[in-house]
């Protein structure tokens, strides 16, 4: 490979933010490119390189063409059916929708190595200094409404007014959102971090009119402007509700179906648009997802444990100990005798309450003393173990007594085991009119009839779900030997009714597995050959071999 094909490469694969080199190859050399740096990149280039060979070299796409459907139904019976379906209109979106990549580092960390920029924070993180920004300079943006995708884009219906080609956001706090007039964050539902370094860049300007450009041509490229689309429609979900990936959830739902070991099951919707027939269609499908109830924690370990209370609850075992740890790990929790921010559960003590030492005030006391002496509380169980939400570093633990717990809401379970899943599975077929209607309660609380984003892009969304013709076919008719029959509420009766080409049973037999009498079987095997002669189906002995099992050696 020239060094004129690698530096193109990655120059560009750089300019977008698509190489993403290792931190050891970015901590060699703060001034110029180490070898790591230099070969991994060779490489990333070299693999472009060999990827587009490769379809160069690859046989051609076979083409065939689809039938388009002859025309409508005409036959059994017309009904309106509701689809999950709303109607979308985009005729008032401006002309183009500018594109500005946005990156985003700590400000102890910005100065050091400009490699950090490109290192990703978690979504939910991204998504707090973003909304940090337009409330921190909310002049700096001129009234214009954005939105942002949770990563590194961000989309504006017009130019933003800045001179610079980058525009760089200083000391953003991502905890000054929880005080922002309608925010739906809680001030003590956040852990806090430090100030973030934030820089935006414009990167391209996409043309709305490829969306209706695409139904006469399908090689326009309008996936640039759906996924644009679909950030534009998620974005005040994301807002108003819990999203779970592309799912979204409201806590607030009265609807929920409680299950076992301290969970409850919610239904949300799953949002995505889809280009129909000269029209776009957003989908709105149904989804379950199971959350951890908002109650004490003590009621998960109870369940965990597979205890009715916790005075049943002694000394726990090695086993018991582990599967308590694995259960309550990552789970976030509020301490109920103070005011705190929820924290992640990192850990359990091998020790009791009344066993863990802690060095307070110059002395050695343990947890039991401490909770008593400062905070006036008498631990009701001081022979549980003790949660640790400080951090996972030794010497850095934070033990707090489990009865001080309550689990925070919002938080999904874990995978569900075989029983879990046939459980949920069963509430699902139960509650499935009553899940409808909370998705559909779900969709008008984001408001689409007052969407400020929406309003912003020109994008306009019907308040209810689409109603299209549709036609209950006729049942089929089926004919037997002696009678044709049609299904009656979609179900097939064959009392009466002989196949046209029966079997014929020529060796059979009977295996009884207890003790049944004799004339049981006999009454058994009288009735299955008369129901086998009456749809067609003949027995050539009508008195076959039957063998009992014995207890010990089996049939």
């Amino acid at each position: 490979m020239s060094s004129t094909d690698y530096e193109r490469i990655v120059e560009r694969m750089w300019s977008c933010g698509s190489i993403n080199i290792p931190t050891r190859a970015r901590d060699d050399c703060p001034g110029e490119p180490s070898c790591t740096q230099r070969d991994y990149g060779e490489r990333v280039a070299a693999d472009v390189l060999v990827s587009e060979d490769k379809a160069e070299d690859s046989e051609p796409l076979e083409e065939f063409l689809l039938c388009r459907r002859p025309g409508v139904a005409s036959g059994g019976k017309a009904v309106k059916l509701q689809v999950n379906c709303v109607e979308l209109s985009v005729d008032s979106t401006p002309s183009e929708i500018f594109v500005y990549h946005v990156a985003m580092a700590r400000s102890n960390e910005s100065d050091k190595d400009e490699s950090r920029w490109w290192r990703l924070f978690p979504r939910a993180l991204m998504r707090r200094v973003f909304d940090a920004v337009i409330w921190q300079y909310e002049a700096e943006f001129g009234g214009v409404q954005v939105v942002h995708d949770g990563t590194s884009l961000m989309y504006s219906p017009v130019l933003l007014p800045w001179t610079a080609q980058t525009k760089m956001f200083r000391d953003v706090d991502p905890n000054s959102v929880e005080n922002a007039p309608g925010s739906q964050e809680n001030s003590q539902s956040r852990v806090r971090t430090g100030l973030f370094v934030v820089s935006a860049k414009l990167v391209d300007a996409i043309t709305t009119k490829s969306l209706t450009e695409y139904y006469s041509n399908p090689n326009v490229d309008a996936m640039p402007a759906l996924q644009a689309l679909g950030v534009i429609l998620r974005c005040l979900a994301r807002q108003r509700l819990v999203s779970v990936q592309r799912n979204f959830f409201s806590i607030d739902d009265e609807v929920l179906v409680p299950l076992c070991g301290g969970t409850e099951l919610r239904w949300g919707y799953h949002q995505a648009v889809r280009v129909a027939d000269h029209k776009l269609l957003p989908t709105l499908s149904r989804t379950t997802t199971r959350f951890y109830s908002p109650n004490d924690l003590m009621t998960l370990v109870t369940a965990t444990l597979n205890v009715r209370s916790p005075s049943e609850i002694s000394l726990l075992l090695d086993w018991e100990r582990r599967k308590l740890a694995r259960a309550l790990r990552r789970i976030e929790v509020t301490p109920t005798h103070r005011n705190d921010s929820k924290r992640s559960i990192y850990s359990i003590s091998t020790t009791s309450a009344s066993e863990t030492m802690v060095n307070v005030w110059g002395k050695t006391i343990s947890v039991v003393e401490y909770f008593s002496t400062k905070y006036n509380i008498q631990l009701q169980h001081p022979n549980l173990p003790l949660v640790n939400i400080g951090s996972k570093r030794c010497g850095r633990e934070n033990w707090l007594p489990i009865e001080l717990c309550e689990v925070a809401s919002g938080q999904r379970t874990r995978d569900l085991s075989n029983l879990e899943t046939a459980e949920v599975t069963k509430q699902i077929r139960e509650f499935a009119n009553i899940s409808v209607e909370s998705v559909v309660d779900q969709i008008r609380r984001i408001s689409f009839d007052d969407n400020p984003y929406l309003d912003a892009f020109g994008v306009k969304l019907a308040q209810h779900l689409m109603t299209v013709d549709a036609h209950v076919i006729n049942p089929p008719e089926v004919q037997y030997a002696n009678v044709s029959s049609r299904p009656v509420d979609a179900q097939w009766n064959l009392r009466g009714k002989k196949f046209v080409d029966g079997a014929v049973l020529r060796n059979w037999g009977v295996v009884v597995l207890n003790s049944t009498g004799e004339d049981i079987v006999r009454t058994f095997v009288f009735n299955l050959v008369k129901m086998g002669d009456e749809c067609g189906m003949s027995f050539e002995d009508i008195d076959p071999f039957v063998v009992r099992a014995d207890r010990n050696c089996g049939v």
